[in-house]
């Protein structure tokens, strides 16, 4: 609070002013939302760096656009319900998200007009970028690289070939230095694909045929 007396006339009457002035308590508290605010902001720049030296270094996530690595990893596809059994299955869709007609798995019906079906993403997999710095990759295991003509495309495949091995396709089987690639049970039970469940015929009798 200042206090002082206005310029004025011989004629005037003096009078006595006071001015006050508003200055910060520098001993008071902080507001509270200017304290919240950076706060709030401190952490969203440390949860940024965080997110970035993870993706660069430790991992990073990836979605599955096509169904080359059907049925271990699902592209864009369309989900139905048979109408027959009601097992559930996935059908593939292109770019132009167009599919084939649907057949169940299970019982061998046809997809119909009233058929349920659900048009889904492809699956999510978080890669992580590290692992194969304490060990190397094993026949048969899901990795992915970048492609080397376009390091922003990012391929997700089955590791089949080995540093110094010759790979071949006899007959349908992977040939590795002249000899099949046999799988162990492990593999096998990882790979395999379902072509007919008998477990499930269908409510309606007979079944399609197989």
């Amino acid at each position: 609070m200042v206090l002082g007396t206005p310029a004025t006339s011989e004629s005037a009457p003096l009078a006595l002013v006071a001015v006050v002035e508003e200055t910060p308590d520098p001993g008071g508290e902080p507001d509270p939302r200017s304290s919240g605010a950076r706060r709030m902001i401190e952490a969203l720049i440390a949860l940024g760096l965080c997110i970035l030296i993870v993706r660069t270094f430790v991992a990073e996530a990836y979605v599955v656009p096509t169904g080359s690595m059907t049925p271990t990893l699902l592209g864009r596809h369309r989900e139905l319900a048979c109408l027959s059994c009601g097992a559930s299955f996935a059908v593939g869709l292109d770019e132009a998200d167009e599919s084939a007609r649907g057949i169940c798995p299970r019982c061998g019906e046809r997809e119909g007009p009233t058929t349920p079906s659900l048009t889904r993403g492809g699956d999510r997999v978080l890669v992580q970028k590290l692992f194969h710095e304490f060990r190397p990759p094993k026949r048969w295991e899901i990795a992915v690289f970048r492609f080397p003509e376009d390091p922003r495309q990012a391929y997700v495949k089955r590791v089949v070939g080995l540093p110094g091995d010759s790979i071949g396709l006899v007959d349908g089987d992977v040939v590795v230095d002249g000899e099949i690639a046999r799988k162990s049970l492990a593999d096998f039970q990882a790979l395999r694909i379902l072509v007919h469940d008998s477990a499930g015929t269908g409510r309606d009798w007979p079944v399609a045929a197989r």
